[in-house]
């Protein structure tokens, strides 16, 4: 029997991060030794193990004051947790997926103009589907917005924080633009309040009179493109195996013309890293590299390693992904400890390791009880309704049409929402009781994914490559509050986070 805690060090300091209360204490060098020790042994036991290393006093010190902050604050307990708590009972589910639905994402084709190399639904991957000339009917799209907005998530009287959207998704959206119209035209007439729009498109096929439409309806629009020309040209091809860098800047370069405000507000572009990794350059390109890009904002995302043919790539590249980490990483640090609030660099590398951060800087600091929630995951369908071509029901564009929840026509199938929440928990109950990181961990469905289904090996090796992302992130928030105490304070805290140093030192 142990403590239920995680130590660590950074360069200057030895931190304890205890589970149960879910703080991050800064301690003694005696307390940090002999903590894991309290429950196994006793106190002469312990003076007699570690007495070459510190003198008998200080050894004693540090005892008295683990165990009085064990008795008197509920810290450096044992691990008590006897199970995680399902997210939902079925009657508050159905309660939630009747009322509660915030995004619809419609799958309007899946055609696409482009062939990118690691594209999901390119071929590669041994359980997606693979491009087709299939695409959403009218009829369908109706019926999908029909269905979303009578279950939509409506604002309570004064928010104005709750919009309600609709995305486009393919596939190229675009080329079913007369679809893309008529769907968001009946979605205005028929909705209460307003609607967001917003699409994930190859910027390829950007006319003007596309951009005229999505410009009037005040699209978000999220654009792929990868980094420099060069860079951006390895993955991102035509049919005829030709770059897209110079299509889409050109067409960039159309949407400022004729309307820069709407250009720089609603244009974002998504990135995908992928081998041979420039981490560096693709930062830089889109902070200052190209003032067309610079100042957008991004959703910097890397390419998946499973289920494809591109494992060898990524094991072949591995020593040069960690130089292009570690080289973000200390920018990261550096423009974060100095201060400074915004910048494009900043911005950019808050996309590749905020995720991790905000989750720790974020965390409720309240006792853990026996029971632990499924943190990372949602009521799916709730967040992210994917509806595919032919009006079936899925979890979100990133699980794809693998896990089916129902269609337009029957509605939501229970059974298999409730189901897949179950099994999702049961598979992951035996580690996440277990892990340290289990208050502050994001994982989903997502993790354990393969194929149409849930699998518990796939779970337990994301979990152990999550686990080792969270000590290197731990380490990282600690290193950055030494020398910045307010560095995260654009997180919006409910309160001021700042490391509890003082806790041991007050007693």
């Amino acid at each position: 029997m142990k403590p239920f805690v995680y130590r660590f060090k950074t360069n200057n300091f030895r931190y304890v991060y205890d589970v149960t209360t879910n703080n991050i204490i800064q301690v003694e060098a005696a307390i940090y030794e002999i903590l894991e020790e309290v429950y196994n042994l006793n106190i002469e036991d312990i003076v007699s193990k570690y007495g070459c290393r510190y003198p008998a006093g200080e050894i004693r010190k540090a005892y008295n004051q683990i165990l009085l902050q064990r008795d008197k604050f509920g810290m450096f307990r044992p691990n008590d947790l006897l199970k995680i708590n399902r997210p939902n009972s079925e009657k508050e589910l159905v309660s939630k997926l009747e009322n509660s639905l915030d995004q619809l994402i419609l799958n309007v084709t899946e055609e696409c103009n482009l062939r990118c190399k690691y594209c999901v639904y390119s071929g590669s991957y041994y359980h997606e589907r693979r491009h087709s000339k299939k695409h959403m009917s009218y009829s369908v799209g109706e019926r999908a917005v029909r269905f979303f907005l009578d279950r939509c998530k409506q604002p309570v009287y004064g928010n104005t924080s709750i919009n309600n959207s609709i995305s486009f998704y393919g596939g190229e959206p675009l080329l079913d633009f007369n679809l893309v119209k008529k769907i968001c035209e009946f979605a205005k007439k028929s909705a209460k309040e307003d609607i967001l729009f917003s699409m994930t498109t190859n910027g390829t096929i950007l006319s003007e009179e596309k951009i005229n439409y999505l410009v009037n309806n005040k699209f978000f629009l999220l654009v792929s493109l990868d980094g420099p020309q060069k860079i951006n040209d390895r993955y991102r091809i035509t049919r005829n195996n030709k770059g897209t860098f110079d299509l889409v800047t050109r067409n960039l370069k159309k949407i400022r013309e004729m309307n820069e405000k709407y250009y720089k507000e609603n244009v974002h572009f998504s990135i995908v890293l992928a081998p041979p990794f420039r981490i560096e350059e693709v930062i830089d390109f889109f902070s200052a590299g190209n003032d067309l890009i610079a100042g957008n904002g991004t959703i910097i995302n890397f390419m998946g390693q499973e289920d494809n043919r591109y494992s060898s790539l990524f094991n072949l590249y591995k020593k040069n992904l960690e130089e292009e980490f570690n080289k973000a990483r200390q920018c990261y640090i550096d423009l974060t400890t100095l201060g400074e609030k915004q910048s494009c660099t900043l911005n950019n590398l808050r996309k590749i390791f905020d995720p991790f951060l905000y989750r720790i800087h974020m965390r409720k600091l309240a006792p853990i009880g026996k029971e632990i929630r499924a943190n990372g995951i949602c009521v799916p369908g709730t967040r992210r309704l994917f509806v595919s071509v032919d009006g079936n029901f899925y979890p979100c564009e990133k699980m794809g049409e693998s896990i089916y929840l129902g269609n337009i026509y029957d509605g939501f199938d229970y059974d298999a929402i409730f189901g897949l929440i179950q099994s999702y928990v049961s598979i992951s109950e035996e580690m996440c009781l277990k892990c340290w990181a289990c208050r502050i961990c994001g994982l989903c469905y997502l993790s354990a994914r393969k194929g149409n289904t849930l699998n518990k090996k796939r779970k337990e090796r994301n979990c152990r490559n999550a686990l080792i992302n969270y000590s290197l992130f731990m380490k990282l928030y600690c290193e950055i509050l030494e020398k910045n105490p307010d560095a995260f304070s654009y997180m919006y805290a409910n309160v001021p986070r700042k490391l509890e140093t003082e806790i041991l030192r007050q007693t």
